[in-house]
């Protein structure tokens, strides 16, 4: 039995109380694996606790951490979530669990409050760490619970962070990425080596990536 289907059974056992659990198979990649059988855990988990870290896939099926900063209550089991966001980023699911726990988790490059749970998402509870960010960012957490009085998809950030999609494009809106996904990050953050710009992709990826009619396509083309 491989060691992820042995965290699996602690994990299903252990979190039992806060909701249903199940597995999900995930893709196997035979050269990186050497026939090792991985699984992938989806928790339906209705509580919610500061503390707990999540793996996050990317758009290339590599995976960053995330851990839940503040857990703003507003009603009967419901809460706005507050999240950071790390420069850490892993090929495996598995590569990430074996580490997670020893990583420092004291300097995010982003926290924001999401438009959805982490079960939504596909997020992937790894389990719970003190929380070593700064609680001065909490002052940030207005009365409505939100960071900075905004929310988001964190999608909108990650990509682009992780050089899976133009830095210099935001996903969700046409307008340049300082009036979106930006602010999100901290004013102290180390980009990630491996960002991407427009101008380091040909028509033809662009196309593929946003599609013919996004106004950043329309322009390459307009310019020949």
């Amino acid at each position: 039995m491989c060691f992820f289907i042995v965290f699996a059974d602690y994990l299903v056992e252990s979190l039992a109380p806060y909701g249903s659990c199940k597995l999900a198979p995930v893709e196997e990649n035979l050269d990186k694996l050497e026939n090792k059988c991985i699984e992938r855990i989806v928790m339906n988990k209705k509580i919610l606790k500061e503390g707990e870290v999540y793996a996050i896939p990317l758009s290339d099926s590599s995976y960053t951490i995330t851990q839940l900063y503040n857990k703003y209550i507003f009603g009967k089991n419901k809460s706005f979530d507050t999240f950071t966001f790390f420069n850490y980023k892993y090929n495996s699911l598995q590569e990430i669990i074996e580490k997670w726990y020893h990583l420092d988790m004291s300097s995010p490059f982003a926290i924001a409050t999401v438009n959805s749970k982490p079960w939504i998402y596909g997020w992937i509870l790894l389990g719970e760490k003190n929380i070593e960010t700064d609680i001065i960012y909490k002052n940030n957490i207005l009365k409505l619970g939100h960071y900075n009085n905004y929310s988001t998809d964190p999608h909108s950030f990650l990509d682009p962070f992780f050089g899976l999609y133009p830095w210099d494009c935001d996903p969700d809106v046409d307008e340049a990425p300082e009036k979106s996904f930006i602010k999100h990050l901290l004013p102290n953050y180390e980009p990630y080596e491996k960002i991407k710009y427009l101008k380091d992709y040909s028509t033809e990826e662009l196309i593929h990536l946003l599609g013919e009619e996004h106004i950043r396509v329309k322009e390459r083309l307009k310019k020949g």
